[in-house]
């Protein structure tokens, strides 16, 4: 665990993490922890993307968001690759899903403006975070605040070359995942 603890920056908890999903994980994006019953020595270190845990472990054991510290590549952390998820402070990449839809073949629904303070909750299907409202909304302490506001979406119509069924958006946020 890496904290900083002296000097003029923000604070930040970061925690070392080994990728033991199938695919690269990218900055901004939660992981979970998951147990490795073949190689126990990196119980505690491999994560995985939400929805390649089931959801209740996604919520019980979301361990932080991919980390990518100013200087450091932007690409995310390889496949059984060593890297940083960052659990406490403010973030500017955190991943979140402004839209979703059924299928590819669906059209994309409007939504209202965000405003910036909503409450975040872990998405296991989409592999970002929700907005979930206030806390008088949710009765939840969330894993992070949105530090900004965002623009309201229009509907769109859908396109063959389109097969996404989540949009999502790199946000500033506060994170409280420990």
């Amino acid at each position: 665990m890496r904290i900083k603890t002296v000097g003029n920056k923000r604070d930040g908890v970061f925690v070392v993490i080994r990728n033991a999903d199938t695919v690269t994980l990218t900055a901004g994006t939660p992981v979970v922890l998951t147990n490795n019953a073949t190689n126990a020595v990196n119980n505690g270190l491999d994560v995985v993307l939400p929805s390649t845990a089931t959801a209740a472990a996604g919520n019980a054991l979301l361990y932080g968001i991919v980390a990518a510290p100013a200087g450091y590549p932007q690409n995310g952390v390889a496949v059984n690759g060593y890297g940083e998820a960052q659990v406490f402070g403010y973030t500017s990449d955190l991943v979140l899903v402004t839209q979703t839809r059924a299928s590819s073949t669906n059209s994309w629904n409007s939504i209202a403006s965000i405003a910036s303070f909503n409450y975040l909750a872990l998405d296991t299907v989409a592999n970002g975070f929700d907005t979930i409202g206030t806390l008088a909304q949710s009765g939840f302490q969330p894993y992070a605040v949105l530090w900004q506001s965002l623009a309201s979406y229009a509907s769109s119509a859908s396109t063959t070359s389109d097969s996404r069924t989540a949009i999502t958006s790199s946000v500033k946020a506060f994170l409280r995942i420990m």
